[in-house]
């Protein structure tokens, strides 16, 4: 049972993939084979996509737009949803008629703003989680949750990696059961559980709704370089890595990978260097309909170890590290599976261990 927290004592997500790897955790067991994962577009996508991917299950983006009140739009005193769900804060009756009417039509134009660009719902006779990357008032996730029913889902609960006790109470009076990793007594802003919580990339959300594995071979700019992409045959089976080191040392690394069937991503780094252009790596892999759902992994080459190193702390669970030994251990976060390797092995050995890493983290399939 999650421990009810005051404040962050330890931040505990990287980001919102590492957070949905660690809700899969959580639902395993508790989702039926047909179950939907609804992330709540735009901050719940990333979550949602990462959960079904480790679950095995599909996803799909809702749109979800919070009132604003008139005079503080950060405060939500409603939400509205598909099929003219509409939910309202007790606060929200002692506005205006006129004021908050005029509230609720913006944010159903900003709805169908939304809903607009995504592909459409097919929730007809099957069972719906809806997921979100943190719930401060609960009022979005309870419009979610009554559009899934409108829809024709049979049935509709919540996960979330961190939320109010507030908003799960609210939930619960309504009928809907709350799953959350963290529970907060006083949520004030979901952003301060997390180490990066940057507006989701557009990029990266279509991606994450066009994944479709494919070969593919370029060369791609990234962080004012070119980086060598290379997607063999049979790489979805595994996932794909990001290797970063000396120019001069990645063509072994990435033949080694492509004998094992993984993707690769080799990035040239030059001491002294931002280091994080290993996380740059990550990022542009995920943003690529080819692997924006499948597992990652980042290899440090040499001296590339340390700016993969730092990148642990930045990625958390999410993706697999392998580093020198002594780069290896100075890794920020004890949660992130970091593969040391010393200088003398053989990249085969490297390239066959993270296969096996990123294999136990594959999609499952049916």
């Amino acid at each position: 049972m999650p421990f009810p927290l005051e404040t962050p004592r330890a931040v505990p997500f990287a980001d919102r993939f590492d957070a949905g790897v660690k809700l899969a955790g959580a639902l395993a067991g508790k989702a039926a084979q047909r179950t939907l994962l609804l992330g709540l577009y735009r901050g719940g996508v990333a979550v949602a996509a990462a959960a079904a991917a480790r679950l095995g299950l599909p996803f799909a983006p809702l749109a979800v737009r919070k009132v604003g009140h008139p005079d503080n739009p950060e405060l939500a005193i409603g939400a509205v949803a598909p099929r003219s769900v509409a939910v309202l804060d007790a606060t929200a009756p002692l506005l205006e008629a006129g004021v908050l009417a005029a509230a609720l039509e913006r944010a159903r134009l900003e709805l169908a703003e939304s809903a607009a660009g995504l592909p459409p719902l097919d929730l007809v006779g099957r069972p719906c989680v809806v997921v979100d990357d943190g719930l401060a008032t609960g009022l979005t996730a309870l419009a979610a949750c009554r559009a899934a029913l409108e829809l024709g889902a049979t049935a509709a609960a919540v996960a979330t990696p961190v939320a109010s006790e507030a908003a799960l109470e609210r939930l619960a009076a309504e009928g809907f059961t709350a799953t959350a990793l963290v529970i907060a007594r006083r949520l004030v802003a979901v952003s301060r559980w997390y180490r990066r919580f940057d507006p989701p990339d557009p990029g990266q959300l279509r991606a994450l709704l066009q994944f479709r594995p494919a070969v593919r071979r370029e060369l791609l700019a990234l962080a004012g370089r070119l980086c060598r992409l290379e997607l063999p045959a049979g790489f979805w089976q595994a996932g794909a890595v990001a290797v970063v080191g000396p120019p001069q040392d990645l063509a072994d690394p990435g033949r080694a990978l492509c004998r094992e069937r993984v993707g690769f991503l080799a990035v040239p780094w030059r001491g002294r260097e931002d280091p994080q252009v290993a996380v740059a790596a990550i990022e542009a892999l995920r943003a690529l309909p080819e692997t924006a759902l499948l597992p990652l992994a980042l290899w440090g080459v040499g001296e590339g170890s340390r700016p993969v190193a730092t990148a642990t702390w930045a990625l958390g669970r999410g993706v697999v590290c392998a580093a020198l030994a002594e780069q290896a251990a100075t890794s920020a976060d004890p949660q992130t599976a970091v593969l040391p390797y010393d200088r003398a092995q053989d990249p085969a050995r490297t390239a066959a261990a993270l296969r096996r890493q990123l294999e136990s983290g594959s999609p499952r399939r049916g």
